[in-house]
């Protein structure tokens, strides 16, 4: 696929080659993103759809290099059934399903937020399970589903230490 859109505009992400497409949907293949022309934003800014989808996609490079093979059936066909038949895309908006429901989709986040590390705005309400909150969560840090990245996640750890830690008085 890369070779036959070899024309199409390029970047590297987090080592891979993302290759912006004309179709809507985005898709993985090992090392090779394909991502939709239609998303808004940069990768400079994470708070944006092309952020959010290039690193659910990192998410799916990693699930090709565990799966090898076994990928295409185990969560390319059902990603792909799930994305692309007009019935389930009726059924999630009827029933306001998230597509990241499906496993395979959820997995993709994961994987894609605590690999990067990034936790773009469009994540921070549904998905609880990723690495800064699930951290600040475990860690007992108040109002933990504030926490959006790293720098979050040490800012208020230091905030809790400092409350702990009695005042130091002038000698």
């Amino acid at each position: 696929m890369f070779l036959a859109l070899v024309r199409r505009p390029h970047f590297c992400y987090e080592r891979c080659v993302a290759t912006v497409w004309n179709r809507r949907e985005s898709l993985s293949l090992g090392m090779f993103i394909f991502v939709s022309k239609h998303l808004k934003g940069d990768l400079q800014d994470e708070d944006n759809e092309l952020s959010r989808v290039t690193v659910h996609e990192y998410g799916h490079t990693f699930q090709s290099l565990v799966l090898g093979p076994l990928y295409l059936l185990v969560i390319s066909l059902p990603s792909g059934v799930w994305c692309m038949i007009p019935g389930f895309e009726n059924m999630r908006r009827r029933k306001k399903i998230s597509y990241h429901s499906l496993y395979t989709e959820r997995w993709a986040n994961h994987l894609g937020l605590n690999i990067t590390k990034r936790l773009p705005e469009g994540y921070k309400e549904t998905h609880e399970h990723t690495w800064p909150m699930k951290k600040a969560r475990a860690m007992g840090v108040p109002n933990y589903k504030e926490i959006k990245d790293i720098k979050d996640l040490q800012a208020a750890l230091e905030k809790m230490s400092l409350k702990a830690s009695p005042e130091k008085k002038d000698l």
